[in-house]
């Protein structure tokens, strides 16, 4: 899909045919870029082993810990050693055991809330941009009530309320006053989306707008998805924590922030257990690291700018490889700007990909030039090449050929530059 590019003079020069693909596939945003992003991102890939250990622990809790985290069987305020690796409590429980089974609720209690505050972003973002008028209005409007609302001394109050509640009013709680910075995000970049072709032409099919909304714009957002339910993993994790050190949740139960809770009654650091205080909180910050981590990969495929990477250039046809620049040619005056043979590359996960392919036009003293094409064709690299702004905002390099403008050539200023 190569830009033509048209003149004064009616003449249109197209460049030569050949791999020039969308833009907006560079970007990525399907399940195979997902997949790339997280094995070759040394973050995505640390944050991944960390998740599973804990998936791990919280699955197959019977298998690992040694005892009931709850019987009171051993000496109180043990030292660590090879029967209690961690010790034991001030009531002669083993903390490891309670550290093992506290893993299951409290990594329940971060897939729960995200997933529900996703559900809710999503619901309320992307109908409020698609759907627009009066819809939009009042979606928005309670959006931003719940954005600027205090968020945890509310949630605090409700919890004091609800004194000792279990999972689900926690997991309800915490879900239902989290959604907000997400919808907005989904609300930005759905509205973006609005006016694209591949819209327009659902609704001139007589596509039904539910239709539209699930099978037309979320797959374009699965990045994005994906970033805003790790985002409310990780404050799942670390306000439930809170909550419940702070003794608004149920006691009885078994998680990280339970533990916190107990350890805190038992004055665990001054009674010469601190590793039933300790373990804990470096768990709970392990596991919100592990989502902060993965963010981190989603983050790069929503914006692809975020993306450091260079070209590949083995991976070239030895043909595109960029020529030792030619002495600048004698140009007529009335030629001010002169492209010749120009191709630029993007770096990306699968290896270089060409987006401007032998590009070739003059553009005279006076003249006015328009480059037309279809969307993703090439049209913002080839300006961006010309102007020397490649790297940002669009992470792409020139590989071939020359840009003389007044017979000085900018390709070859470019790389003194660097």
């Amino acid at each position: 899909m190569s830009a033509p590019v048209l003149g004064t003079t009616d003449r249109v020069v197209t460049p030569p045919a050949g791999p020039a693909p969308m833009v907006a596939e560079i970007a990525g945003g399907r399940w195979g870029d997902l997949w790339r992003a997280i094995t070759r991102n040394r973050k995505a890939v640390a944050g991944a082993l960390l998740l599973l250990v804990f998936v791990v622990l919280a699955i197959f809790p019977g298998q690992i810990a040694p005892d009931d985290p709850t019987a009171e069987i051993y000496l109180p305020a043990l030292g660590p050693s090879w029967h209690h690796l961690l010790g034991t409590t001030a009531q002669g429980q083993d903390i490891f055991s309670q550290l093992v089974w506290g893993t299951r609720l409290s990594l329940v209690i971060a897939l729960a809330v995200g997933a529900l505050a996703t559900a809710l972003s999503v619901l309320v973002g992307v109908s409020a941009a698609y759907l627009g008028g009066i819809a939009d209005g009042v979606l928005s409007l309670i959006t931003d009530v719940i954005l600027v609302l205090p968020i945890f001394p509310l949630i605090i109050v409700i919890a004091a309320y609800r004194r000792n509640s279990g999972l689900f009013t926690l997991v309800v709680v915490l879900g239902a006053l989290g959604w907000s910075y997400g919808a907005r995000q989904l609300r930005s970049q759905t509205l973006s989306l609005r006016t694209r072709d591949f819209l327009e032409a659902a609704r001139v099919r007589g596509e039904r707008k539910a239709y539209v909304i699930v099978f037309e714009v979320l797959p374009t957002m699965t990045s994005l998805i994906v970033a805003t339910f790790l985002g409310a993993a990780l404050y799942a994790v670390l306000t439930a924590a809170g909550l419940q050190f702070i003794g608004l949740g149920d006691p009885n139960s078994q998680s990280w922030g339970t533990m916190l809770y107990w350890a805190q009654n038992g004055e665990a650091l001054f009674a010469g257990m601190p590793l039933w205080a300790i373990a804990p909180g470096v768990c709970i910050a392990l596991l919100g690291g592990a989502f902060a981590l993965l963010n981190y990969a989603f983050d790069e495929i929503s914006s692809p700018a975020l993306r450091v990477r260079k070209l590949e250039r083995a991976h070239l046809p030895k043909s595109e490889s960029r020529p030792p620049g030619p002495a600048p040619g004698t140009i007529a005056e009335q030629t001010v700007l002169k492209v010749e043979d120009l191709s630029v590359a993007y770096a990306t996960d699968g290896g270089p990909v060409i987006a401007v392919d032998h590009v070739d036009f003059e553009l005279g003293r006076g003249e006015f030039l328009a480059i037309v094409g279809e969307s993703g064709c090439g049209k913002s690299t080839l300006l961006y090449a010309i102007a020397r702004l490649l790297g940002s905002p669009l992470p792409g390099e020139i590989i071939g050929g020359r840009v003389l403008f007044q017979g000085r050539d900018l390709v070859l200023l470019e790389c003194r530059a660097r």
